[in-house]
């Protein structure tokens, strides 16, 4: 009895079988540090009360609007910049429509917390592929923010003992003290400053946690976050600083309209990553061609995509070159379809050199023609070449993950995991890389 699953059924099961690989992603450590952050902001809220409530829930509405709304950009990334740039504001924000701000920072921190939970919700409630990691990220960015602006920066080094009811006092008797404090100083330069330090604080944690989860290389995972934090982090700051000046003289209400440039970008990055994600899945797609020709295993093309993947980002290997591995990955096989003898099964790690590289040109030249992979082309076409031909780092990884993928098949067992990578093993340092080996020993020993 042939249990596959039905064609119908495939991409959902491939969808939530990713939705489940990408919770399973999700460090608990930095979960229960901003869990433990969250309550402790709440609670001293109850202890002390809430300024200017307000104020606090169109914030904390915003927040939630762009939390619900943020964006899946390819490679598994998350982006909120209005949910960000929001949050940002109301932990630097020292003026409202002439009046002073009167919140200190486990307030902001709280509703911070309050508009990420709330957008959080609509996401877990339709199961969204998403890790936790990039909301817990922003967060802790913001109460890092709040905390070093609002306690540090206006409590000690200006004076202005921004504590809520106790400042809301002495406002009253003394209009002139708080502006007298905050314009005594530049702070529209120490705002920015600190919301430059909120990036570059997301960022560097960003880059530990790739490092840690991917045993990414540190110096390759803060590239990644450099090159990200230039396209987004940029407008986040932007965002945020414009929000602090604009609201010293005008109206809480006015807020939506200040962030209306960014939700605009927001939604550009939204389309953006739809065309992406569509694009990918027609190249996913297409890959299944040769599976349904009978000419590849079932599942192989996805199978080889997925260890290319881990290999390639434990290598260090940039989002951009990935992208173009999992191109390669995923059509590599495509070149049977335009040779006069195909190999039915798809196993091409038993042939000879000299007909994998027919395969592997004919594919090249059929990825060539279509003109938007990247260098997928190139990938594909010498990832057959011996390790001593010197192919470039992603036709390595290739190859070690086909052939690893041809010999152990699909849903292997211990053995035949174990067969597969000794037979790896007999072609190093001639077939195949050391290092991507190495690899691969690791990947199937978890």
């Amino acid at each position: 009895m042939n249990h596959a699953k039905p064609p119908a059924h495939r991409a959902a099961f491939d969808a939530d079988s990713d939705a489940r690989t990408a919770w399973a992603q999700s460090n608990p450590v930095l979960l229960v540090l901003a869990c433990f952050v969250a309550f402790a902001a709440v609670g001293s809220c109850a202890v002390h009360g809430f300024s200017q409530p307000g104020y606090a829930l169109a914030f904390g509405f915003i927040i939630a609007a762009g939390e619900a709304f943020r964006v899946r950009l390819p490679g598994g990334r998350e982006a909120a910049p209005l949910g960000a740039a929001t949050a940002l504001a109301y932990a630097v924000i020292t003026e409202i429509g002439h009046q002073p701000a009167l919140h200190n920072a486990p307030q902001a921190v709280a509703v911070a917390a309050f508009g990420f939970l709330v957008g959080s919700v609509p996401h877990l409630a339709v199961r969204r592929p998403t890790t936790l990691d990039y909301t817990a990220r922003r967060f802790l960015m913001v109460a890092l923010i709040a905390w070093l602006f609002r306690m540090f920066y206006l409590r000690w080094v200006l004076g202005a003992r921004v504590d809520g009811p106790k400042l809301a006092q002495t406002t009253a008797m003394d209009p002139g003290f708080l502006t007298h404090h905050l314009h005594s100083v530049s702070v529209g330069a120490a705002t920015a400053a600190f919301l430059v330090l909120a990036i570059i604080s997301d960022g560097l944690m960003g880059a530990v946690l790739q490092a840690g989860q991917h045993r990414r290389p540190i110096l390759a995972a803060a590239r990644d976050e450099v090159r990200f934090t230039t396209r987004v982090g940029l407008a986040v700051v932007a965002t945020a600083l414009l929000v602090t000046l604009a609201s010293r003289t005008m109206s809480i209400w006015v807020l939506p309209a200040l962030c209306l440039p960014l939700a605009f970008t927001q939604v550009s990055l939204r389309r953006f990553a739809r065309i992406k994600e569509v694009h990918l899945e027609t190249i996913r797609a297409l890959s299944r061609i040769t599976e349904v020709a009978g000419l590849t295993q079932p599942g192989h093309a996805r199978r080889v995509a997925r260890t290319c993947q881990r290999i390639g980002r434990e290598l260090g290997l940039s989002e951009d070159q990935l992208l173009d591995l999992e191109y390669a990955s995923l059509m590599h096989d495509i070149g049977q379809l335009s040779v006069a003898e195909p190999v039915h099964g798809g196993r091409t790690a038993p042939l000879s050199l000299q007909r994998q590289r027919e395969l592997a040109r004919a594919g090249a030249e059929v990825i060539r023609r279509a003109g938007a992979l990247g260098n997928a082309a190139e990938i594909v076409e010498h990832h057959p070449d011996p390790f001593g031909a010197a192919g470039p780092l992603p036709s390595r990884i290739l190859r070690v993950a086909n052939d690893y993928d041809d010999l152990a098949g699909e849903a292997p067992e211990p053995a035949e995991r174990t067969e597969a990578l000794r037979n790896i093993r007999l072609g190093l340092a001639v077939h195949y890389d050391p290092a991507v080996v190495e690899s691969l020993s690791r990947m199937v020993g978890e």
